[in-house]
C-alpha cells in the first residue's frame, strides 16, 4: 500500500515539472526577436546604416549636381586651339605648288652667251626660284604675274648683279629671295671674255 502511494506521488511530481518547463519555453517560441532601429547602436558599438535614407541622400546629391550650370571645358578649348595651329602649320609647310614659265620669247641677251645657253641655265635652276615663289603662295595663294629681271654676268660666268625692273607680285620679301637665288647661278664662260647682260621676265602662276 505504501508502495502504491509513493508511485502516485512520483507521477504527480513528474507532471508538475513537465508543466513548469512548458510554461518557460512557450513565451520564447512566440516572442519576435528585437530588430535594431536605424539609430540604435549595434552590438559592436556602431550605429547601423539606414539603406532608404542613404538612397534618398544620393538622389538629392545627383539632382543638385545636375541643376548646376556646366562650365566650359578648358582642356577641350585648348585642344581646339592646338588643332587650328597645326592646320595653319601644315598649310605653311605645303609642298611646292607653283610654276614658272620656260618661255624665252621676251628674253634679251647681250654679250658672249647665246639665248639658248642662257635659257638652259635658267631652266636647270628653276627649283631655286620656285622655292621663293611657293613661300609667297603660302602667305598669298592668289599671288601670280610677271617679274622682269636684269642679270649681269662677268667674263668668267659668275653673276655679279641682279635687279628687279618690274614686278606684278609687288612683295619685297619675294623679290629679295628671288635676287638671292639668281646670284647663285653659274653660267659658262662667255665667248671672247665678253661680259653678258640678260633681261628676262619670269612668269609665275599657281598650278
Amino acid at each position: 500500500m505504501s508502495s502504491l502511494k509513493m508511485n502516485k506521488v512520483g507521477f504527480l511530481i513528474s507532471g508538475a515539472l513537465s508543466m513548469t518547463c512548458l510554461s518557460c519555453v512557450a513565451p520564447r517560441v512566440g516572442r519576435p526577436s528585437a530588430q535594431p532601429s536605424a539609430s540604435q547602436p549595434s552590438a559592436a558599438g556602431k550605429e547601423t546604416t539606414n539603406p532608404l535614407g542613404q538612397a534618398q541622400s544620393t538622389a538629392k546629391a545627383v539632382e543638385g549636381s545636375a541643376s548646376q550650370p556646366q562650365k566650359p571645358d578648358a582642356a577641350k578649348m585648348s585642344a581646339g586651339a592646338n588643332a587650328d595651329a597645326e592646320k595653319q602649320q601644315r598649310k605653311s609647310n605645303s609642298p611646292l605648288n607653283g610654276t614658272v614659265s620656260e618661255s624665252l620669247t621676251d628674253t634679251v641677251v647681250e654679250g658672249g652667251l647665246s639665248k639658248k645657253t642662257v635659257g638652259r641655265i635658267l631652266l636647270s635652276n628653276r627649283e631655286k626660284i620656285l622655292t621663293c615663289y611657293n613661300k609667297e603662295l603660302a602667305n598669298n595663294p592668289e599671288s601670280q604675274g610677271i617679274v622682269l629681271t636684269k642679270i649681269d654676268i662677268n667674263n668668267s660666268g659668275k653673276v655679279t648683279a641682279v635687279s628687279v625692273l618690274q614686278s606684278d607680285l609687288g612683295d619685297y620679301s619675294f623679290e629679295t629671295c628671288l635676287i638671292s637665288a639668281i646670284k647663285r647661278y653659274k653660267f659658262p664662260t662667255p665667248r671672247g671674255g665678253k661680259e653678258v647682260r640678260v633681261s628676262h621676265p619670269f612668269r609665275f602662276s599657281p598650278e
